[in-house]
């Protein structure tokens, strides 16, 4: 079957597809499950073909976001810029490794990331406490609770001093943005500024552990450095644990706050019991997931919908439209809190799955369980009008202006 390009039919960056992308996901899905689109990747957004392309450890590969910044800042050293620090911050992400690379970092991490004393318990009173110093009245749910709580749990978890850590999560807020496909030079001398940053930090840590936590995963993560990386590899590990453990469980939270004030309904079937906490906090991941798109390349000759797939393309694969499969869930478009739970894309699959998933759950799980036994309603007071960042990987809304109703 021959290739051809619907002109201009992949359009992530159009302000209504930010605002809510799931209707162009659905006609892509429906029309269009396997694209190549104009700017030269493939698109699949069809859950079996995600499922697949994720769990195929051998004919595809992670890293194509490595990859491609590696090129960009060799491209760019001959136009007499530098965006070195970019690549050199993210050689240790672990999504971005492959096996037999990936299986040792990831079982070096796992390790010590399951150890640690943090338990959902604590974050009741990190809740009550964040919400004790907001303005009950009327106060913006992201700055006040969706921001700082992933953050001091991250902090905790790793071990690193919590008046360090609002400069750092600035910092990451802006490496974050290399996962978008599409960058301006403007972007990418920002993530590169932050990049230097976060290095310089974390490689100073990776020198000097005596400032850190002895009970957080860094500094056992240094004590037992069995994979004998560099200070600069360390740090990139570090980032890539601070980064992953927090921007998407901020974004979640937020998210999960704005379907739960928009439909008073749900709110209220949680906090009556009549729908678990797992089954209500699992299916709001599936519908409205903080990670939207992932990358693959493929290393041999592939076939999808009829089509045959050259080895070394890019696949960007739509989390948030295999999460709405109709071949997958029924009513998919709809929140059904007691769904009888086909497993979501919303952490991966395969042996990237996220390393974070327990932490994301907890935080989500507490955040919604405090609330639901503390206060009888949710009310949003954007006037219905939300704005959400122009970011297309991670979905993330800039505030929310939320009453709690006791």
């Amino acid at each position: 079957m021959s290739v051809s390009t619907v002109f201009n039919l992949w359009r992530p960056l159009d302000a209504d597809v930010i605002a809510n992308p799931y209707p162009f996901y659905k006609q892509l899905q429906k029309e269009h499950p396997v694209y190549h689109a104009q700017t030269g990747e493939w698109i699949i957004s069809r859950y079996a073909d995600i499922k697949n392309i994720l769990g195929d450890k051998i004919r595809f590969k992670a890293g194509n976001r490595l990859q491609w910044m590696k090129h960009a800042t060799s491209y760019a050293k001959g136009k007499g810029l530098d965006y070195s620090n970019i690549p050199k911050t993210l050689q240790s992400f672990v999504l971005f490794k492959n096996p037999p690379q990936h299986t040792e970092y990831r079982k070096w991490i796992h390790r010590h990331w399951k150890e640690h004393p943090f338990v959902p318990g604590q974050i009741s009173g990190i809740i009550e406490q964040l919400l004790n110093n907001a303005i009950l009245s009327g106060f913006d749910f992201v700055s006040a609770i969706a921001k700082p709580l992933p953050l001091i749990a991250i902090s905790n978890i790793l071990g690193i001093p919590l008046k360090d850590s609002p400069q750092l999560k600035s910092w990451s807020y802006d490496v974050i943005k290399v996962m978008d496909l599409y960058l301006k030079v403007s972007d990418l001398q920002r993530i590169n500024v932050a990049a230097s940053n976060l290095l310089q930090y974390f490689t100073e840590i990776a020198k000097h552990p005596e400032v850190l936590d002895s009970n957080g995963i860094i500094y056992k993560l240094i004590s037992e450095n069995t994979l004998e990386l560099t200070d600069e590899q360390l740090a990139s590990a570090f980032i890539f644990l601070f980064i992953a453990g927090q921007e998407t469980s901020a974004a979640f939270l937020s998210t999960m706050m704005y379907h739960l004030g928009i439909d008073k309904e749900l709110f209220n079937d949680i906090a009556s019991g009549q729908a678990s906490l797992n089954a209500s906090v699992n299916e709001l991941f599936r519908f409205d997931p903080p990670v939207q798109l992932l990358g693959r390349i493929n290393t041999e000759l592939v076939e999808f919908n009829g089509l045959q797939i050259l080895p070394e393309s890019t696949f960007t694969l739509c989390i948030g439209a295999g999460n709405r499969d109709p071949e997958i869930y029924e009513n998919p478009e709809k929140i059904i809190l007691d769904r009888p739970q086909e497993t979501s894309l919303a952490f991966g699959y395969g042996i990237h799955r996220c390393l974070g998933e327990s932490m994301a759950l907890d935080l989500a799980k507490s955040t919604l369980s405090y609330i639901s036994s503390h206060y009888r309603e949710i009310k949003i007071s954007n006037n219905l009008k939300f704005e959400w960042e122009k970011n297309i990987s991670i979905r993330r809304l800039k505030s929310l202006e939320v009453s709690l109703k006791k």
